[in-house]
């Protein structure tokens, strides 16, 4: 949660010295249709790139990082409260700069995305950890 990472003792010290982004086609959320949920693909409108705040930290030796998320925007909020952080280019630099340690700085970034997103079901294999590829991302009807 962007609103609490730089207060959490597990996130503080990432949220001042390592945030970084995630880049990415889109995002799913799903839909309770009944018994079965039916996945919804997030993505940016006409396609392209979405950059999602994350911060990095190691662990036991092991690198891991986290998308922060926020309050959803419109579009989102039918399906989930939640969402990941969007960054648009032009706050890129302010976000990775290592300056920064006071989250008050940084903390207007966090706010739900203006970006222009576009919303489509996909097939139900996107829940399945064993599938990969392209077409976890194909619009059905």
């Amino acid at each position: 949660r962007a609103e609490t990472a730089a207060d959490k003792p597990a996130f503080r010290d990432a949220f001042r010295r390592r945030r970084g982004l995630v880049v990415a086609d889109g995002f799913y959320e799903w839909e309770h249709v009944g018994r079965r949920k039916q996945p919804y693909h997030f993505r940016r409108a006409g396609g392209g790139p979405l950059a999602f705040a994350a911060i990095w930290d190691t662990w036991n030796g092991t690198d891991g990082f986290a998308i922060l998320t926020t309050a959803a925007n419109e579009l989102v909020r039918p399906l989930h409260d939640r969402m990941p952080v969007v960054l648009e280019r032009e706050t890129w630099d302010r976000w990775l700069d290592p300056r920064p340690t006071d989250p008050s700085e940084l903390m207007g970034l966090l706010a739900p995305s203006e970006a222009d997103l576009e919303i489509y079901a996909v097939g139900r294999d996107v829940n399945d950890v064993r599938r990969d590829g392209p077409e976890l991302i194909a619009r059905i009807a």
